[in-house]
């Protein structure tokens, strides 16, 4: 992760003033994109705070953060995020730097506001995050008006940005409502603070700016925009409709286009959902047509976005609408849109020929495999191993805190092979919460057969009880499971931990689930089950 400033003293509303730095806050409290994600939206302006700050009331915020656009768009690697320099106008008002996602292994450059100048904890202007992806697998962008308004589509397109392998993910920045109605000067009947419909914004230079970065260098690039509705409502005009994809224009799509190879690959991924474009039936009113960012891509004319609606579309615009039905349960599901958008949109470069390999005990690589070990350190039973048990046990509960320790041997993955992806697959018994499990890797060789609470082998203690000290097991986690219902769960390992034990077997001391503000326990079947197909089994995919 990238270094934040902590508390600064910065000049805020003509007074000195202890500041907070959201940047801080966030590197703090975020070990993956997603949950920076959730930090930088939980700092936002909300509904009805007035805490929207129009850019041009600033001297050359605008000017400047196109420029920091354009210097973001020409990355090449993650090493360039710390080159760039903040423009003198967004100096004290934004970062960059680069952060690392414990989960995937992924880095990104974020730029983002830092600034609460009056400690209320939301940030002092509104204006939004962009994300980059320097090695991007898709050139595409992943935007998102309304985070806090449309249920998810945070915590969605952050999901997508990262699982499509897309060049930016760009974020509002405050709540489309936090200013008053019919401000905007662009759409007079919207909110100022809207910036799916109104100019005065950074979102929409940025979609302009990284429009013409990409057209000026002939490269294919979409934005794709997601919004939330209610069907059902009487005034939604969509009902019966469960997603709704247009480029902005209310214009059926030619044969062969990309909103008709999206519908499809959605309705491959969900036969059961009723996805349309225009000129289909069931029909749906919102096409997207008054979206500033839409009109600008199939217009190309700045001057022109706040007047008629597009009588055409370029294609490089999609204007999204998912029902609002059971969120990232139901269609605002980021899995089921990765797999579509990777099907409709080809990758840059062919992906290298990978191989998969799981490891099971007394299942694969063969039924001779016995390389899996687990164990559970139990508050409460201090000196008692639980390596026979089984079924996987973790709990919080203060006093009588289980922690669970695994590890697998994957030395048959062959020498100098380069892990690309990871997961761990459990058959859970016993549900937990959504705040889940983090995934410490441990740094002790630690038994199967004698490791407990105070020990990790027969007279060698822990530095610290419960492999809680720092010679344990490292302090980050790369991963957290958090599996809400009983059954099989697949859940994902950062590959950078597995390419580690691969390529120095004497590190592979495997990991320990344990989160000590969770107290609604997790159990699933141990190694030693008596159904080898529900052991826990890693999977990995190399090439």
């Amino acid at each position: 992760m990238g270094a934040g400033l902590g508390i600064v003293s910065l000049a805020w509303a003509g007074d000195a003033h202890a500041a907070i730095d959201v940047v801080d806050v966030c590197e703090d409290e975020a070990f993956s994109l997603g949950e920076l994600v959730v930090c930088i939206s939980d700092h936002m302006p909300t509904k009805d705070s007035d805490g929207y700050v129009l850019p041009s009331t600033i001297t050359d915020a605008e000017t400047d953060w196109r420029t920091l656009v354009n210097d973001l768009a020409a990355m090449d690697e993650i090493g360039d995020c710390d080159t760039i320099t903040v423009p003198s106008a967004l100096v004290g008002v934004y970062e960059v730097f680069a952060f690392y996602d414990n989960y995937t292994g992924e880095e990104y450059c974020v730029a983002m506001e830092a600034l609460d100048g009056d400690e209320d904890g939301a940030v002092d202007y509104g204006w939004g995050t962009l994300i980059v992806n320097p090695e991007p697998e898709r050139y595409l962008s992943v935007d998102i008006p309304h985070p806090l308004a449309d249920n998810d589509t945070n915590i969605e397109g952050a999901a997508i940005f990262a699982g499509v392998g897309a060049h930016t993910f760009l974020m509002a920045g405050s709540h489309r409502e936090a200013n008053d109605e019919d401000s905007s000067a662009c759409q007079t009947d919207e909110h100022e603070s809207d910036v799916a419909h109104a100019t005065d914004t950074l979102f929409f230079p940025a979609v302009v700016e990284l429009d013409d970065y990409f057209s000026a260098a002939s490269i294919a690039h979409t934005a794709i925009q997601f919004h939330g509705m209610d069907a059902e409502d009487s005034n939604s005009g969509c009902n019966g409709v469960d997603v709704y994809i247009t480029h902005g224009s209310g214009s059926a799509p030619q044969t062969g286009d990309s909103i008709i190879d999206l519908k499809s690959s959605l309705l491959s991924e969900q036969p059961s959902w009723t996805v349309v474009n225009p000129g289909d039936t069931p029909s749906c009113g919102k096409n997207g047509a008054e979206n500033v960012e839409g009109r600008y891509i199939n217009l190309g004319d700045e001057s022109l976005v706040c007047g008629s609606n597009p009588s055409s579309y370029t294609g490089r615009f999609i204007h999204i609408e998912q029902d609002i039905d059971n969120d990232l349960t139901g269609f605002r599901n980021p899995e089921t849109w990765i797999a579509a958008i990777e099907d409709a949109f080809a990758p840059l470069s062919t992906p290298p020929t990978t191989s998969t390999i799981s490891f099971q005990n007394g299942v694969a690589p063969s039924v001779a495999y016995a390389g899996m070990s687990d164990t559970f350190l139990k508050a409460n039973e201090p000196n008692t191993a639980k390596g026979s048990v089984v079924t996987c046990q973790v709990d919080g509960d203060a006093g009588s805190e289980k922690w669970q320790a695994l590890r697998w041997d994957v030395s048959a993955i062959p020498s100098g092979s380069v892990i690309d992806e990871v997961t761990v697959t459990v058959e859970v018994t016993n549900k937990t919460g959504s705040s889940g499990y983090y995934a410490y890797p441990l740094s002790r060789a630690w038994s199967e057969a004698n490791a407990t609470w105070n020990h990790y082998d027969s007279a060698l203690a822990w530095q610290v009880a419960g492999a809680s000290g720092a010679l344990d097991r490292e302090s980050t986690p790369v991963a957290l499971w958090a599996p809400e219902v009983t059954g099989t769960h697949t859940l994902s390992l950062n590959p950078d931990l597995v390419q580690t034990w691969l390529d120095f077997p004497a590190l592979n001391y495997g990991i320990l689930l344990a989160n000590e503000d969770n107290t609604n326990g997790l159990d699933f079947h141990s190694g030693e089950a008596t159904t080898a197909s529900e052991r826990p089994k890693l999977t990995v995919v190399y090439h």
